[in-house]
C-alpha cells in the first residue's frame, strides 16, 4: 500500500454522539436550538476508541475524532483493486460505511454518491468514491461529504453524518429580514491583486434562489449545528453564477460563515 498525504480543504466533518448534546435555551419555542456538540470525556472515549480498533481489524482503514466518529486522517493510504466495475466498488463503499454505521452515522444504504473513479497510476488501481453531503429533514448539510477508497485489501473511510439535529419551526427569519440585514454589508477579500471590497447591493442578491440548509460552525471545543439562510451573492444583475454564498442563522440573523466560489 502506498501513501500519499495531503493538506484537506474541509477540515472538519464531525457528528454528534447520543447524551453528548448540550441544547442551551434561546426562546422557549427552540429551547433546543442549537444542537452543541462536544468532545467525549476521556475515559468514555478510550473505551469507544478501543471498541472502534477492534471492528474496524486489518480490512478497514479510519481514524475516530474527539467526538467518537469517523474523522479526517492525516493522509489517504492507497492501493490496488481487480474490481472493473463501478458498481461494485461502490457498493463495498456503502458496504463499509454501513458496517461503521455507529461512526458514521449512515444508517441506509439509499445514502448518494456524487462520484465513483477507478485510479489509474504506477502501483495504484483503487477506486474513489466520494458520497454527497448528507440530507437530513430535507435540509442539505454542508461539509459532510463521506470520501472512501477501496482496494481489494482495504477500505478507507473519511468522514461521517450526523444525527440528532434540532431544526427549529417557529421565530424564523424570512427571506425579505435577511435581505434587508445584508444590503451595505462589506467583505474584503483578495483575487490576483490588492485588498478588494465587495458591498452587498439590492442587486446581487435574489430572493427565490435562497434556500434554507444546515451549516456545522466549528468552534474551539464544540461544533454548532446551525439552521441558517444560504444566500447566494452575485456580482452583478445578471450573473448566472453566484460568487459567494453568506450564511445567515434563521433564528438569530447571525452570519455565521462566508464561502467565496472562486478562486484567484
Amino acid at each position: 500500500m502506498k501513501k500519499y498525504f495531503f493538506i484537506p480543504i474541509l477540515l472538519f466533518f464531525t457528528s454528534c454522539h447520543e447524551g453528548e448534546i448540550s441544547t442551551p435555551s434561546d426562546s422557549n419555542a427552540n429551547i433546543s436550538y442549537p444542537t452543541i456538540l462536544r468532545p467525549l470525556a476521556k475515559p468514555f472515549f478510550d473505551s469507544v476508541q478501543k471498541t472502534f480498533q477492534q471492528k474496524l481489524g486489518t480490512s478497514y482503514i479510519a481514524k475516530l475524532d474527539s467526538f467518537g466518529f469517523v474523522g479526517h486522517l492525516d493522509g489517504i493510504t492507497r492501493g490496488k483493486s481487480n474490481v472493473s466495475d463501478k458498481m461494485i466498488g461502490i457498493a463495498k463503499a456503502k458496504a463499509a460505511i454501513l458496517y461503521l454505521k455507529e461512526y458514521t452515522n449512515v444508517y441506509d444504504s439509499s445514502v448518494e454518491v456524487k462520484y465513483a473513479k477507478k485510479t489509474i497510476s504506477p502501483g495504484i488501481t483503487d477506486w474513489e468514491v466520494l458520497f454527497k453531503n448528507q440530507v437530513y429533514a430535507g435540509l442539505e448539510v454542508w461539509d459532510s461529504a463521506i470520501l472512501t477508497i477501496v482496494a481489494d485489501d482495504f477500505v478507507l473511510i473519511d468522514g461521517h453524518y450526523y444525527n440528532n439535529i434540532f431544526i427549529p419551526h417557529q421565530n424564523i427569519i424570512s427571506r425579505e429580514q435577511v435581505k434587508a440585514n445584508l444590503l451595505g454589508q462589506k467583505y474584503e477579500f483578495y483575487c490576483w491583486g490588492p485588498l478588494d471590497t465587495l458591498i452587498i447591493t439590492d442587486s446581487l442578491i435574489r430572493i427565490e434562489t435562497m434556500e434554507q440548509c444546515i451549516y456545522p460552525l466549528i468552534k474551539k471545543n464544540t461544533v454548532e449545528l446551525r439552521v441558517v439562510w444560504k444566500v447566494p451573492i452575485y456580482t452583478y444583475s445578471g450573473s448566472s453564477s453566484p460568487m459567494w454564498y453568506y450564511f445567515v442563522d434563521i433564528l438569530t440573523g447571525e452570519i455565521v460563515a462566508i464561502r467565496q466560489l472562486f478562486i484567484c
